[in-house]
């Protein structure tokens, strides 16, 4: 477990707590900071991690039991909330095009996504049926091509955006997402 309280020199709080249970025997990190390539592995998944942040005393949107990721953004106070069960490796690679990947052990699992902002004020959900064990991105800038692969297909992702500001509201619901997509 890790609990972490910083102010700054403005009067910015922060507030982090984490905590990792069923820790692998074997974990390796290594980053090339000249590169920005930085590679995590473990000989078996992390059984689950799960992370809380704060800042200025904001309010966090827990999912308890699921594994997600969410933001809640109101003026300057932010909450993070996340959890993840099966975490096995990543790795980003920045130098050149964004590489990006991610192994999960054994995968499956759905996974739940929150974006709630206040500048701009927009509401933003996305669900995913099952995560693949492996997915892996890479975006070349240059020439505006994003490829992606994944040990399965994910069966469905449901998603929602809307721009409480304008309005503007769309939804949208994906199924048998293939194990390769080439965007151009």
């Amino acid at each position: 477990q890790l609990g972490m309280y910083d102010k700054s020199e403005a009067g910015d709080e922060t507030n982090l707590v984490a905590q990792a249970q069923s820790i692998p025997t074997h974990l390796g990190f290594t980053m090339d900071k000249t590169n920005g390539v930085y590679d995590l592995a473990a000989n078996q998944g992390i059984g689950k991690i799960t992370a809380s942040l704060t800042r200025n005393g904001g309010s966090i949107l827990p999912l308890p039991g699921k594994d997600h990721a969410t933001v809640l953004k109101q003026g300057n106070k932010l909450g993070l909330d996340f959890q993840l069960t099966g975490f096995k490796s990543a790795h980003f690679d920045g130098s050149k095009n964004t590489d990006v990947s991610l192994g999960l052990d054994p995968g499956g699992q759905s996974f739940d996504a929150i974006a709630d902002l206040d500048d701009p004020n927009v509401l933003a959900t996305a669900h995913i049926d099952a995560l693949p064990s492996s997915m892996h991105v890479v975006f070349n800038p240059d020439d505006g091509k994003a490829d992606y692969t994944a040990s399965s297909v994910i069966p469905e992702m449901d998603a929602s955006f809307t721009d409480r500001g304008t309005g503007m509201h769309g939804d949208a619901k994906l199924t048998d997402l293939p194990k390769t997509i080439g965007l151009t």
